[in-house]
């Protein structure tokens, strides 16, 4: 099952946690708690509204996307929030894996919406220095603001179409 959102929750989610701990000091334990709150509300997936092979152009583009997406988030999963400096190099890989996907026409526009946030938190990620409170604060922000735009919308109508069509 494809389910992107959820092959990467847990890394997305454990990277906002530490972050979130590592810049706020003892206070991070509220912040931490409304971002796992934010993280833990998934929704299930549906196919009903989801496209067809045949009107993505066929079988071999559509398993071409299944497979770099799962790539993208295999990629995600791996970010090492234990280990902050393998943070900003983790998502530029992710950031450049999920670039090489070309998605189906269905989802072209919610894809591109995450790209831009996946480009933002990766930035973000190789602009600041994560190991200061300030800067980890920095990144925890844009973990949270991807976070958001990964379980809004269109991360939701990319996970329903990938449940659908991604086996």
């Amino acid at each position: 099952m494809f389910a992107l959102r959820r092959l990467a929750r847990p890394a997305v989610a454990a990277t906002a946690a530490v972050l979130l701990l590592a810049g706020c000091g003892d206070d991070g334990g509220d912040d931490n708690a409304s971002s796992s709150s934010s993280s833990s509300s998934s929704s299930s997936s549906s196919s009903s509204s989801a496209g067809t092979s045949e009107e993505s152009g066929g079988d071999a583009e559509l398993a071409a996307f299944c497979d770099q997406a799962q790539e993208f988030a295999g990629i995600l999963q791996q970010v090492d929030p234990s280990a902050p400096e393998t943070i900003p190099t983790a998502l530029a890989d992710a950031s450049a894996a999920f670039d090489a996907a070309e998605p189906p026409q269905e989802i072209a526009d919610d894809w591109a919406t995450l790209g831009d946030a996946l480009r933002s938190w990766a930035e973000t990620a190789n602009s600041v220095d994560i190991t200061t409170p300030d800067g980890a604060q920095q990144l925890a922000a844009s973990t949270q603001e991807f976070q958001a735009v990964f379980t809004g919308p269109a991360g939701t109508a990319v996970d329903e179409y990938g449940s659908a069509n991604c086996t």
